[in-house]
C-alpha cells in the first residue's frame, strides 16, 4: 500500500521559512522554530466532502451544514506537523498513462476524442490498422506514454481517416463504411 507523503515527516535537513503553514488538512498551526517539528498535529488524512447540502470529511465521516464550521471540525488523526511539500514522484516511464476518451458521431464521419495533455505530435502515432481497428500510441513530454487499441464496432474506411495531435487532445476522424448512428464506439 502507497503511503501518502504527507504522513510522512519533513526531511531532517528541510530549510522552512518562519510562519509556514502546516499542510495538513484541518490543522492551522505555523512554522515557529524547530520546536514546531516535534509538535504535535492533529489533522484529516481524508478528502472534504460534499452532499446534500452538508459539508465533512470523508476520513471520520464528521459532517456540518454550515461551510464556515467545516474547518472547524477537530481532526480525527494525530501525528507531526509537514511544513514541507513534498516531491512530486518522478514518472515511471516503463507504466502506461491512462487518458480518458469520448466520441460523436454524424451519419457518415464518427469523430474519437483521446484527452491527452502535451502529447509529442513527432513521437506519438495514430494507425487504422484495418476496418475494425485503430491504434493510438501517444508519448509525453515527461517521457511517459498511452497505448490502446479500439476494437470498433462498426467498419470504418482507413483510406479515409485521419488524425490530429493537438495541444490537449488527439481528434481521430473515422469515416463509416455504411450511414448508422453507432450506439457506441467498441464491440
Amino acid at each position: 500500500r502507497r503511503v501518502d507523503p504527507l504522513e510522512e515527516d519533513d526531511p531532517p535537513d528541510a530549510v522552512i521559512a518562519d510562519g509556514a503553514p502546516c499542510l495538513h488538512r484541518g490543522c492551522e498551526a505555523r512554522y515557529a522554530g524547530a520546536a514546531s517539528r516535534t509538535e504535535e498535529c492533529t489533522y484529516h488524512p481524508g478528502n472534504v466532502v460534499f452532499h446534500d447540502g452538508s459539508k465533512g470529511w470523508d476520513c471520520c465521516r464528521k459532517f456540518t451544514l454550515e461551510f464556515e464550521q467545516l474547518f472547524k471540525i477537530d481532526g480525527c488523526k494525530d501525528g507531526r506537523h509537514r511544513f514541507v511539500k513534498p516531491p512530486e514522484p518522478a514518472p515511471d516511464p516503463t507504466a502506461g498513462r491512462e487518458c480518458r476518451h469520448d466520441f460523436y458521431q454524424s451519419a457518415t464521419r464518427l469523430t474519437l476524442t483521446v484527452y491527452a495533455k502535451k502529447a509529442d505530435k513527432e513521437r506519438s502515432s495514430v494507425q487504422f490498422v484495418d476496418a475494425r481497428c485503430v491504434r493510438v500510441h501517444l508519448v509525453f513530454d515527461d517521457g511517459s506514454f498511452y497505448k490502446r487499441n479500439f476494437n470498433l464496432l462498426h467498419d470504418v474506411e482507413p483510406s479515409k481517416c485521419r488524425y490530429a495531435v493537438l495541444g490537449t487532445k488527439v481528434e481521430l476522424v473515422l469515416h463509416k463504411c455504411v450511414a448508422t448512428q453507432w450506439p457506441r464506439l467498441e464491440r
